[in-house]
């Protein structure tokens, strides 16, 4: 993989808000290592070959495990428009009161100081308003295109997931958006965090997402009163 991609990062199967995720990089010199650990402490480390990195990676895992969970390698991507820190979106997609996906919210977030993640568990990062960032970043065109391709890419997942796991509810969506534009699904989160829309400063959107799943459990409770309903004799 550290052949094939210049990025590369190694997490925990069963790992959440970014703990013990390392980011292999690159360089013409060696390969720059970022992690963040167990305990939320970032490390920053420059190695000069690929021998010392797979080294490095192995002592990672060992110290880094979580519970008894197998660690995985994904592809990396450059998601850095702002110098040293990495930036993504949080889709948030919902059932609404009609039993219907929808769009509740989307804003970007922006990862501490040298952080190989975006979480906002530690207090170094920030969240931003998705459109407002976008417009500035690429222009209105492209800003819009890209907003149009994250709704394609929420709404057809939840097609795909659904039809292989069956009915679900909400959706926590983390979107990577690479310096030329290009959309990238990084991974869904079944029980996600709403409390992202405080920190973008978006009240109404945090609002909507607590209210939402319980619209759609009233919907499942009327539609089940009505399929128990017995039938009126004429």
């Amino acid at each position: 993989m550290m052949e094939k991609y210049p990025i590369v990062y190694v997490k925990p199967g069963n790992g959440t808000g970014g703990h013990s995720v390392a980011k292999i990089k690159r360089l013409e010199d060696g390969y720059l290592v970022q992690g963040r650990t167990r305990s939320g402490k970032i490390i920053k480390q420059k190695l000069d070959s690929a021998e010392t990195v797979r080294r490095r990676l192995n002592q990672w895992v060992r110290s880094q495990q979580i519970r008894t969970g197998n660690f995985m390698v994904q592809q990396g991507l450059n998601l850095e428009p702002l110098p040293g820190r990495i930036i993504d979106a949080r889709i948030l997609i919902q059932k609404n009161g009609k039993g219907q996906w929808v769009i509740t919210g989307k804003a970007l977030r922006v990862g501490g100081k040298n952080s190989p993640t975006t979480n906002l568990l530690y207090g170094d990062g920030k969240a931003l308003h998705f459109g407002s960032f976008l417009r500035e970043r690429f222009g209105p065109k492209k800003a819009e295109q890209i907003e149009q391709e994250c709704h394609q890419l929420a709404y057809r997942l939840m097609e795909v997931i659904e039809k292989r796991f069956g009915s679900m509810m909400e959706f926590g969506l983390d979107v990577g958006i690479d310096k030329k534009g290009d959309v990238w699904l990084i991974e869904a989160n079944p029980k996600p965090a709403h409390d992202t829309f405080i920190k973008s400063k978006e009240p109404d959107v945090y609002r909507k997402s607590l209210r939402r799943p319980i619209q759609y459990a009233m919907y499942l409770i009327q539609k089940e009163k009505e399929a128990n309903k017995p039938g009126i004799a004429n």
